[in-house]
Formats: structure tokens, sequence, C-alpha cells
């Protein structure tokens, strides 16, 4: 199998956490595979250009390397950003990676390409599939599919041509797969797979006394805590407006945000102004086992997005038992059912979010019995390991061309056109716990 992805989608010494939960599926799938190769080609510009439109360095990446036993290649294509103009930034990204991938192929003999992300390494896996005589699959992740189609008419265009051209199109959630389709209503083979996050790094999580002893929280505290790019469309403003909210009737809550971007240092002024900066933590970006002792510290998840496909750091949440206060957007419904996992809340409103994380804290038998339920629909369905077979099975079929017309099972454990939380109802009626 080939896979093709841009340098911000998959980890390298520049990104280190780029891609990680794409990268860790491919890790599982590995020893499944007669071969497995990534070609993710790293983003050059002019140095005028990088002062012009202030765009970062991919750095300078080794032409080929491994990641945890993975070969990769990464040639260098020219780059602009151009968010608006997908056309072209695709043209430029396929020059590039068709040579290398056409390359590895006379030697290795791929029979499956597959891209992350509705994009430009989409548009070069199409290219590459079609020369070698290969089926393409490719995932729809989120902003792809709600942001940068409705950039510019080109880019609506783009989109539609590369979902037209695919073999098999997964989307992580139903939502996602009905904005597909809105976009492009004559798309084929589009298909909802919750492939699951890595939950080994749970084996050896220590308590969440121990874990707040590591991380220098007070061992006494209440911590609400989010995670993600500090952006205002992350729903940092709102995420504040709660905890300043609440903080005056509960003395000991504290507030955590793990993640780095623009809206840290707002952050810290309006806390510092408020009375409250020693009391809302803000450690950075961090590697993922050091996110999931955040999360076994805290006592809850806010998570107050204006936008989502399915988050990640939700179902991590949900994983180490929270109960998570979240906004109705994208795929997270399809996770998180009111008072039964969590409590949902329209987005971009203080006052709802305000609202349901007092009801959490004021009500700790509620709160305690939804994070076991968010901790039980994580192990049984979302667990990486176990969905596994049911991706090898996707891959096989597109690999043999047949055209998945029919529904298929969203994730282990259930039948075709079954979702999680229609699982979890149905055995919460019936009495059976989750």
């Amino acid at each position: 199998m080939l896979i093709v992805t841009s340098s911000y989608l998959f980890p390298s010494e520049a990104r280190p956490g780029a891609g990680v939960f794409f990268a860790n599926m491919l890790l599982r799938l590995r020893p499944h595979l007669a071969d497995l190769v990534v070609v993710s080609p790293t983003a050059y510009a002019p140095k005028a250009a990088r002062r012009f439109f202030g765009m970062p360095a991919d750095g300078d990446l080794p032409e080929r390397d491994t990641w945890q036993g993975i070969e990769v290649i990464r040639p260098k294509y020219l780059s602009f950003r151009a968010r608006r103009r997908q056309w072209f930034q695709a043209r430029s990204f396929t020059a590039t990676a068709l040579p290398a991938c056409l390359a590895l192929h006379r030697r290795r003999r791929f029979d499956l390409v597959v891209s992350y992300m509705v994009g430009q390494a989409c548009c070069a896996a199409e290219h590459v599939a079609r020369r070698i005589g290969a089926r393409c699959l490719s995932w729809a992740i989120g902003s792809d599919v709600n942001l940068l189609p409705h950039l510019s008419l080109e880019n609506r265009r783009f989109f539609q041509h590369t979902v037209r051209h695919l073999d098999t199109l997964l989307t992580n959630s139903d939502d996602l797969r009905r904005a597909v389709l809105a976009l492009c209503p004559d798309a084929g083979r589009v298909h909802v797979n919750y492939k699951g996050i890595d939950l080994r790094p749970l084996t050896d999580l220590p308590s969440r006394e121990a874990c707040r002893g590591q991380l220098g929280l007070r061992r006494d505290g209440t911590f609400m805590i989010a995670a993600g790019h500090l952006t205002a469309a992350k729903g940092t403003g709102e995420f504040y407006e709660a905890f300043r909210a609440l903080s005056a009737e509960y003395p000991r809550l504290e507030a955590i945000w793990v993640g780095a971007g623009p809206q840290a240092g707002r952050l810290e002024t309006q806390a510092a102004r408020d009375g409250l900066a020693e009391r809302l933590h803000l450690p950075g970006r961090v590697d993922r086992a050091t996110v999931f002792r955040y999360l076994r510290a805290a006592d809850l998840m806010v998570f107050p997005s204006h936008a989502e496909g399915l988050p990640n750091v939700v179902m991590e949440a949900m994983a180490v038992g929270l109960p998570v206060v979240a906004t109705q957007v994208g795929g997270v419904p399809e996770i998180v059912a009111d008072g039964l996992t969590g409590l949902t809340v329209p987005p971009k409103s203080p006052e709802a979010v305000t609202a349901a994380t007092r009801r959490l804290l004021e009500r700790t038998g509620d709160a305690e019995r939804m994070g076991t339920a968010a901790q039980q629909v994580i192990l049984r369905y979302f667990d990486l390991d176990k969905n596994v077979p049911l991706l090898l099975e996707v891959f096989r079929r597109t690999r043999d061309g047949d055209r998945l017309d029919e529904p298929m099972p969203v994730c282990a454990g259930l039948v075709a056109g079954q979702t999680p939380l229609e699982a979890l109802k149905k055995a919460a009626a019936l009495g059976e716990g989750t």
C-alpha cells in the first residue's frame, strides 16, 4: 500500500505531532500488509514569499527517513499560502509526488493508493493510482469539507472533481458524509468509518492524584479541561467565560487548556485582569502521553468548538472517563449523547456552556455516571485495534474493485446501519448498561 499525504499530516522531526492519529493507524495496519511506504512531500517557498505571506518552513528534513519503522519519502515541492487556489497547490504537489511514487512502484508494485484529507495529496494519489493501474481511497476529516471548498469557486470545483475520481471515500462522521454529498450530490462510494483512537496510553496511566502531582496541580482542586489549537474557532472565549462565571461559585475550580495558539496571550491577560492567573493553566503543546496525564488529572472536559469533524481529543477524554460538555457541531453529537455520555450545547453560547458545566459540578453523581458510560462507549467501539480488521476489509474490497454501494459497519462491534449511540440508547432502555 502506498500512502500519499501532506507533511503537516504525518509526523516529522519538524512537526512530531503532525497527523499522529493517522500515523498510529498505519502502525496498526503495517503488520497486516505486504508493503507500506509513505510519500509525504515537504513544502518549500522562497524566502521572499515566506516573509511576505508569513509562511512557516518545514525545516531541513531528509528526503528519506523512517518514522517508527515506516519508510517515509519527503521530496520538496514549491508552495505558497494560497488556500483559495487549491488547484495551484495540487499541481505543484502532484508534480513532485508523482515521479517519486512511480519510481517506488517500479520496485515495489503497489495495488492500493491511500491519502488522508481531500486536498492536494488526494489529487496526487489519484494521479498515481491512474498511472499504475491501482485503486485509490481517501479520508475526509473536517476542514477539507467544511472550510476549504467554501473559500472560492475554484476550491469547490477542485473538491468535486477530486471526490468524483475516488474509488472509495471514508468520512470520520455521518455529519461529514452528509456535507460531502451536499457539495457533490453525485459522489459515489462515500462511507462513514469511525477508525478509532490509540488506547495504549491508558495502559500505564497513573491515578488522578499521581497525575496531579506529576503535573504540579493542586490535589484538592476541581479541574475543567480543554485541548486543541488555541483559536477563537475552538471556543476559547466561551471556555474562559464559563470558567470566569463559575470561579466565584467554586473557589477550588481551575481551568486547563492543553495546546498552543494565538489566543494564549489573550487568555493570560484576561486571567491576570480577573485575578485568576494562578487558576488558569496553559501548558502549551505537549506529547500525547502528557495529554493523557492532563486528562486523567481533570474532572470534566469542556469543548466549545464552533466547527469539527470528529474530535479525537473528545474521544480521548471520554476514554479516560471524563464527562464532556461539548457543542452540537460536526460529528460531536455522534459520540456525545446528551444526558448519557455528557451534555451538548449550542455553539457560540457562553451562557449554555456555563450552565452545562455548572450542572456537572453540582450533580457529581450524574457526572460520574456519564463519565463511566462515555468510557465504555470508547472502549467498546472506538478502540483502534478493534477497528483494524474492518479497515483491512475496506482496503481489500477497494483494491479488488468492489463498488461498496451497500452500507457497511461504521466501526467494530456494530452491524451495518447501526450507530454507537443507538446501541448505547437501546442498552440503556433495556437496563443493560453500556
